[in-house]
């Protein structure tokens, strides 16, 4: 069990370091619009310059949000393919809900999502079942 803590307290740091980026790549991302706005009304022919900027910070934004942490006992992706074990709740009572939907027996979640959206947290890894989290992601 001591050796769950301690990943466990591994993950931590790297889940703050992640939510770190992703918030500072969010703020990076906005003032960036903003700036870009700002020069394309003050920049006479700037319009060509303007969208290659903001082309180049989206995708740096977008690559430094999306670089979800991996489980470390099992160093499977967090999100994306579900295993046998619920993402919420850690328990190994995943299986096929109503129209194939995954659904959780121990917390009574489905695994939804729309607009590759989840509406579930991720507590747990999906493929070892060891508890992340608390907050989730």
């Amino acid at each position: 069990m001591e050796e769950r803590d301690q990943l466990r307290e591994r993950f931590r740091r790297t889940l703050s370091a992640f939510r770190l980026r992703r918030n500072i790549a969010s703020i990076t991302g906005v003032a960036a619009v903003f700036l870009s706005w700002y020069a394309l009304r003050r920049v006479p022919d700037g319009g060509d310059l303007f969208w290659i900027a903001a082309v180049v910070v989206v995708c740096i934004t977008t690559g430094i949000a999306n670089t979800m942490p991996r489980c470390p006992l099992c160093d499977s992706r967090l999100h994306g393919r579900l295993g046998h074990f619920c993402p919420n709740c850690g328990a190994a009572e995943l299986a096929p809900g109503r129209l194939g939907v995954p659904y959780c027996s121990a917390c009574r979640t489905y695994m939804t999502g729309m607009k590759g959206r989840r509406r579930y947290k991720i507590r747990a890894c999906t493929w070892c079942g060891l508890m992340l989290d608390e907050t989730g992601l």
